[in-house]
């Protein structure tokens, strides 16, 4: 791995057309194998992510890094959750967390930090349009928090 998180083993590359997939993603991405969650491939938005390079990723478990515990069997099916992260620096962020078992008993999961999809939906909200169309909807609609599930609208 250079210092960027893009593989130097070509090799592996030209014959893992997955560890070429998650490079070009624009989601965090980590491909580790589900026996003993060592981590095998990482994409450079994952090593921004954490705040490391991919040199200090690969090679470690997935467990360091991820709640595998709380997530249960990885070479089940395919699930997705948000849960919290501890960045190297120390600081936590929300992520939603796909995983995926890969056929060759590995598993791929992939991170989307929350933050961006609330600022995006906030943004959203707070939108004249949307409050119109929301207020005017023939059908009741309520609008929950999802940190306390707590009501913090409804239309009338």
């Amino acid at each position: 791995m250079t210092p960027n998180g893009t593989s130097t083993d070509l090799t592996r590359n030209a014959h893992d057309p997955l560890a070429s997939l998650i490079g070009e993603m624009s989601d965090g991405a980590l491909i580790a194998r589900s026996v003993d969650s060592v981590i095998l491939e990482v994409n450079r938005k994952l090593c921004d992510m954490f705040r490391l390079s991919g040199e200090l990723l690969v090679g470690q478990d997935a467990g360091r890094f991820l709640p595998l515990v709380d997530l249960g069997n990885l070479q089940g099916g395919a699930f997705r959750r948000e849960c919290q992260v501890t960045r190297s620096d120390g600081t936590q962020t929300r992520v939603d967390i796909s995983v995926t078992p890969l056929q060759n008993g590995d598993f791929m999961a992939v991170l989307r930090e929350s933050s961006d999809r609330r600022s995006v939906k906030t943004g959203t909200a707070d939108d004249p349009l949307f409050r119109v169309l929301f207020c005017a909807a023939p059908l009741p609609m309520f609008v929950l928090d999802r940190e306390n599930l707590r009501f913090i609208e409804v239309n009338d």
